[in-house]
């Protein structure tokens, strides 16, 4: 197309569905308003998440076992409707088993958002990017704030202007936690 990626949605991400043509869903993302195409059969089942992901990233199975080969994976922050559980394994509403030690319940918040954002050092950058896979600079901001629970527009310079309150240009005042922009 050469249209490049402007973010990413994440297994469990809600959306507004809106048609679909070729094999593609048109939705907009409910925790932002981004907008765009997905492939269809990316679109899961209505209804809430029961758990989330807290391993940088987990793999899906077909099976409760991991020895079984591998179909995909979840990345930090993903959230899941999960069925039952066999043994140490999640079974998931979409198809598929998860490992339950790499999840948590749905609502457990992780509060300290600059010990998530150290979790991801390493990451590389990724233009459009919001998985451990890779992060832009907001997407790294969005799923960390996400995690502790605090609702953050997807842009850098809607963050800037929609997050926390200004600081001096001192940078001897910073804090942990605090976010810099530009």
């Amino acid at each position: 197309h050469g249209l490049g990626l402007e973010t990413e949605a994440v297994m469990g991400d809600a959306v507004t569905f809106y048609g679909a043509d070729e094999g593609f869903a048109f939705v907009q993302l409910a925790h932002d308003g981004y907008v765009g195409y997905l492939p269809e059969a990316a679109l899961g089942p209505v209804g809430g998440p029961t758990h989330r992901v807290t391993a940088l990233r987990s793999f899906l199975y077909p099976g409760p076992d991991l020895k079984l080969p591998a179909t995909g994976y979840l990345t930090l922050g993903a959230r899941v409707q999960v069925q039952d559980s066999v043994g140490d394994y999640h079974r998931l509403a979409t198809g598929g088993f998860v490992f339950a030690g790499h999840c948590t319940a749905a609502d457990v918040l992780e509060p300290d958002y600059a010990g998530t954002a150290e979790r991801l050092v390493g990451t590389p950058y990724l233009w459009g990017g919001r998985t451990s896979l890779g992060l832009d600079c907001s997407g790294l901001v969005q799923l960390c704030l996400a995690l502790a629970g605090i609702a953050a527009t997807r842009d850098a310079d809607q963050q800037e202007r929609g997050l926390g309150e200004p600081l001096a240009p001192d940078v001897d005042g910073l804090r942990r936690g605090d976010v810099v922009f530009w």
